[in-house]
């Protein structure tokens, strides 16, 4: 590895650091702050390595991280991405491609990549293991590439589509015999977990998207354009000129060589293009038709993207023209993430919502002036703006009943415009209209809506 190279990396590994330092950002006050509430408390509560919503192995690998504040897992969500980068540039060399370092640079340019790395979600982590375990296959070292994605599971459930997919190209390239290895993950996960549950299916019991419900439903080819916000114009064309390049190298060579860096990365791409769409489409497994879903195959979309700009490129006739397309993709890609074009960065992405403000400004006027000991809420981020476990049901119980309806004076109902109504199932006018219950102050949000409002229980002294 030149030392040219050596800086590239380098220096935006520590670019990105400094940014995750300087951004307050959490990439979203929902599931990243969940994952990373997960993490944090595992070890106070054992029972969470073993959650099948908040993902064992990702729970398990955040955990140290998380202990150093979101910080930690913002540090490691930089770290895997840099390391899904260098792989890229790896497989690059190896495919001896003509341009190595484009390809870690398209993906790392990705302008929603560049929002959730810095976040708590599972989506960096799981794209760093897959892209690891194609880099194995790659080499032809089919024993570690298959125990990498019998784990994927364990980092989001996606990694079940994985495994059919990895499991068709065992066969097609008559490995059948390791078959079983993509059931490893499975089996000793299913035994570590006997601690928590009665049996070694757990892995397939507890799914928590098996009642296969949904927040609605969309369109067949929503995640078609939902594409084109993951990379970016420039990123995005060229993804679809690789699937071209992809196919016809395939059917050049009749399937007889250049199959992982072809067939397989075009294979997964489709099968968890598809199978999303499906779920969105026909409103099954809680599908919320989510963007981000697709950062989890990000370093294979930036080799259909690299395809499809080697593409061009190669069928360029003349010298010239070809720096010129060089400079003009390149370029294009470098500048695209932030401009105003609606699939660019929105700083705002970057920082903390106008809730997640209005919760840190709260925890700080609760600390004095209520008695906090007990707190009864839905939205994830305030355990963080109040530095308490969610997961301690003597200091924040989730079952509201208890509180509104029980015997129990102490504590407050902090309500939010979002989660409350959306996982508790309560609304601001029901709340308000409950005898139990006196509202003692509320925070209002820029539309004029309120954003927060807490509730005390009635002074039981009549």
């Amino acid at each position: 590895m030149s030392r040219l190279n050596v800086v590239f990396f380098l220096t935006i590994y520590i670019a990105l650091l400094i940014s995750a330092f300087v951004l307050p950002g959490t990439g979203g006050d929902g599931d990243s702050v969940s994952h990373y509430l997960y993490a944090k408390h595992a070890f106070d509560h054992p029972e969470l390595f073993f959650n099948h919503w908040a993902k064992p192995l990702f729970v398990l690998l955040t955990s140290p991280f998380a202990q150093l504040g979101f910080i930690g897992v913002k540090i490691m969500n930089v770290s895997l991405s840099m390391g899904a980068m260098f792989i890229l540039f790896m497989l690059a060399k190896y495919e001896r491609f003509k341009y190595p370092l484009i390809l870690p640079l398209f993906y790392l340019l990705f302008p929603l990549n560049l929002v959730l790395m810095f976040s708590g979600l599972t989506e960096p982590m799981f794209a760093f293991f897959l892209i690891l375990a194609v880099f194995f296959a790659l080499k032809k070292k089919l024993i570690l590439a298959t125990l990498l994605i019998s784990l994927l599971p364990f980092i989001r459930s996606e990694g079940l589509i994985v495994i059919l997919v990895f499991g068709a190209y065992l066969v097609f390239i008559k490995k059948w015999r390791m078959l079983p290895l993509l059931l490893a993950g499975h089996l000793v996960y299913g035994l570590a977990g006997l601690v928590q549950y009665d049996t070694i299916l757990w892995t397939f019991t507890e799914i928590p998207y098996t009642d296969q419900g949904g927040y609605g439903h969309g369109r067949l080819q929503d995640f078609i354009f939902k594409l084109l916000y993951v990379l970016g114009v420039p990123l995005y064309l060229m993804f679809w000129l690789g699937i071209v390049s992809a196919c016809r190298q395939l059917i050049q060579t009749r399937l007889k060589s250049n199959i992982e860096s072809n067939a397989l990365v075009l294979g997964l791409v489709m099968a968890y293009v598809s199978a999303h769409s499906l779920f969105w489409w026909l409103g099954l497994f809680h599908s919320m038709g989510l963007n981000r879903v697709l950062i989890a195959i990000g370093p294979l979309l930036a080799i259909l993207s690299y395809k499809g700009f080697i593409l061009v490129y190669n069928a360029i006739p003349v010298p010239l023209a070809k720096k010129i397309w060089f400079a003009v993709a390149v370029g294009y890609a470098l500048i695209f993430p932030f401009t105003s074009n609606p699939a660019g960065i929105k700083l705002k992405d970057f920082y903390l919502s106008e809730t997640q403000v209005a919760m840190d400004a709260l925890a700080k006027e609760m600390v004095l002036t209520t008695d906090s000991s007990r707190l009864y809420y839905h939205a994830p981020y305030l355990s963080v703006a109040f530095n308490r476990d969610p997961f301690d049901s003597r200091l924040s119980p989730r079952t509201m009943d208890s509180f509104i309806n029980g015997s129990d004076a102490h504590g407050a109902l902090v309500w939010d415009w979002w989660f409350s109504v959306k996982e508790g199932g309560l609304s601001l006018a029901y709340l308000k209209g409950h005898q139990n219950l006196k509202e003692v102050n509320r925070v209002i949000g820029e539309n004029g809506q309120p954003l927060l409002v807490i509730f005390e229980k009635h002074s039981l002294e009549r």
